[in-house]
């Protein structure tokens, strides 16, 4: 009775093992040291409905870890240089969204944008450490995505989309004593 017992849980437990994927960034991690080394992963296949990195779990989201590790100076030497990252996959019905989070796990920036098959990041010249990308199958039918994260110049954008960085700067109304401020959290990059 006992060996029947644990034959019907060993092979519950191998329907399940194949049924249900787990999904993970394959490598797990990659480190850029400067900007001869892009690094690349992959992951999935999702079949999956997420919103955004709240309701991830391991059958909706992937994690990569970004290791930045250049000499010191290193954006400082190349002040045209910069960290950035994309993902891209197949199909314009499946969509994927990207978040990029500091060694504290503060969200740095995302790409989140509909109806294309690739979401990147400009990161600008991040200090080294640790970074946690999180890759959303935001929705998506049976397919994989393809990561790469490089050091390189920063790219001009010939179609004459404008492109911001996180800043902090404020507006005031014209009544100097007046309370109110409006923040807004953008800086227009030069260039594009």
């Amino acid at each position: 009775m006992l060996r029947h017992r644990t034959r019907a849980l060993f092979l519950i437990s191998a329907v399940l093992a194949i049924g249900l994927p787990a999904h993970s960034a394959t490598p797990a991690s990659g480190t850029l040291s400067g900007i001869a080394n892009p690094v690349n992963w992959s992951g999935g296949p999702y079949t999956a409905v997420a919103t955004d990195t709240s309701s991830c779990t391991t059958l909706n989201c992937d994690t990569f870890f970004l290791n930045i590790n250049t000499p010191a100076g290193f954006f400082t030497a190349n002040s045209n240089d910069e960290v950035q990252i994309r993902i891209t996959w197949q199909g314009v019905t499946n969509e994927f969204d990207l978040y990029l989070f500091d060694p504290s796990g503060n969200l740095l920036a995302s790409s989140v944008q509909s109806f294309e098959t690739f979401e990147e990041i400009d990161a600008g010249p991040l200090p080294n450490g640790t970074y946690k990308l999180v890759i959303v199958a935001s929705q998506t039918v049976n397919v994989s995505y393809s990561g790469t994260a490089q050091i390189a110049a920063d790219p001009t954008v010939a179609n004459g989309k404008a492109r911001y960085q996180p800043f902090r700067y404020s507006f005031r109304t014209s009544a100097a004593k007046r309370s109110s401020e409006y923040r807004h959290h953008a800086r227009f990059r030069p260039g594009c």
